[in-house]
This record gives C-alpha cells, sequence and structure tokens, in this order.
C-alpha cells in the first residue's frame, strides 16, 4: 500500500507539473488569451468593470500568481505539493499499526484461552479499529463522526469478511 501511495503521489505530482508547464507555454504564447481568460473566470464570479479589471491586472503582473491562478480556477489543482515520501511513509506507519489490531489477540492466545475467544477478540477490535479510522475521516467530510465512522466500519467488516472467506476456501483447496 505504501508503495502504492508513492506511485500514485508520484504520479499527480508529475501530472501536476506537466500542466503547470503547458500554462506557462500558452501564457508565454497567448497572454491576451490567457488573461482573457482569467477575465472571464473573475466576470463569472461577479467582478465587474473596475473591480475586475483591478485582480485581472494584479493577477496577470505576477507570472507566478498568474500561473498558479490558472492552476486553481481553470483546472481545480490544489496548490499544496504533495511529498510523495511522506505519502508512502505516512500510509506505511498506518497500516503497521492498524493491521497489528487484529493480531493482538493471536499473540495473546496463551492469555485469552482459546482460538475462538481470541477470533471473537480480533473482530471486535478490527471493527473499533474500522469505527474510529472513520470517525477521523469525518473530520475531511461533511458526515457526522458517527455515521462516517459506522460507514467505515461496514465497509471494512464487509471486506475482512470476503477476505476470510477467500482464506476459508483457499484452505480448503490446499
Amino acid at each position: 500500500m505504501a508503495a502504492s501511495n508513492y506511485t500514485g503521489s508520484k504520479a499527480e505530482n508529475e501530472e501536476f507539473d506537466r500542466i503547470r508547464s503547458r500554462e506557462e507555454r500558452q501564457i508565454d504564447r497567448d497572454s491576451a488569451g490567457e488573461t482573457q481568460k482569467i477575465r472571464e473566470k473573475f466576470r463569472a464570479k461577479g467582478f465587474n468593470g473596475e473591480d475586475l479589471d483591478r485582480p485581472v491586472e494584479i493577477i496577470t503582473s505576477d507570472r507566478k500568481l498568474w500561473v498558479d491562478t490558472m492552476m486553481t480556477e481553470e483546472y481545480g489543482l490544489p496548490m499544496q505539493d504533495r511529498s510523495s515520501l511522506k505519502a508512502a511513509f505516512g500510509t506505511f506507519i498506518a497500516f503497521l499499526l492498524c493491521g497489528l489490531i487484529p493480531l493482538l489477540p493471536y499473540l495473546a492466545i496463551q492469555s485469552l484461552g482459546s482460538r475462538s475467544t481470541a477470533t471473537l477478540l480480533c473482530i471486535v477490535l478490527t471493527g473499533a479499529t474500522f469505527f474510529v479510522i472513520g470517525s477521523i475521516k469525518a473530520k475531511w467530510s461533511l458526515n457526522a463522526w458517527w455515521r462516517s465512522g459506522l460507514e467505515t466500519l461496514a465497509i471494512g467488516l464487509v471486506a475482512a469478511g470476503f477476505a476470510y472467506l477467500i482464506g476459508y476456501w483457499l484452505k480448503e483447496l490446499i
């Protein structure tokens, strides 16, 4: 997962750089047309007359600001640079920590007494982990924390159930 996140965020960064480079070339080739695009974007936001002329003049007089504005206004891209290594490391740590939680009952199986107790505790801990992850995810969503938690719990338990069934089926083949 960390490697996938690394390559995905790296591809996003490369796409961002490609679009930025294209936008810079367009400004060089057709600054009047690109100025008109800025004008239209701000006119659509309700600016007109001098109130429209002033931001267009400010934006088009600063090349970096001009390109940044086109990146966000024309392509909807955020100006935040995402580190591929940080994304991969964050994913690795999250999967390591969250993936360890369901294994804990099996590491303590002697204390728990039986495999079925460990399995039941594994299910409960896995569900709790999914719920907490979903509740935290609500920080970036419009859903209430408990709704986001329940949604992630449901999705996670269905996925875990499928993984269990596939593992059980593969065990029967061997």
